[in-house]
């Protein structure tokens, strides 16, 4: 009995399993929506809080960097929660082509004379 329907068993739970992979899609893309603020908003934002430590910190790597970034007082862990090393080199590359700049070293010594 079941092989005779086991193709329409097969349709049904392709069809089902399709349309929750869409909710799904859906969910996550409308949940990204309402946070209202885009990406190059929370860049320019971060940009500000590095300019900001290199003029008052004597910042020896990324790895530094990106320690004092999140205990700045005007990180905000929820607002910033996508912020990782990774965010942090693009946000850098950003920086070295804003400033024409090849290097970490180069780029710091721009900033802390920019201030």
């Amino acid at each position: 009995m079941i092989k005779d329907h086991l193709e329409t068993i097969m349709m049904v739970a392709f069809l089902l399993a399709t349309a929750l992979s869409i909710y799904k899609v859906y969910v996550i893309f409308e949940k990204q929506a309402d946070d209202g603020v885009d990406i190059n908003t929370i860049e320019n934002e971060l940009i500000a809080i590095i300019k900001e430590l290199f003029s008052s910190h004597d910042i020896s790597d990324k790895k530094h960097l990106h320690s004092l970034v999140q205990t700045h007082e005007k990180f905000d862990k929820e607002r910033y929660r996508n912020y990782n090393e990774n965010r942090l080199n693009q946000i850098l590359d950003r920086l070295h082509i804003e400033h024409k700049t090849q290097g970490f070293d180069e780029l710091k010594e721009k900033l802390q004379n920019k201030q």
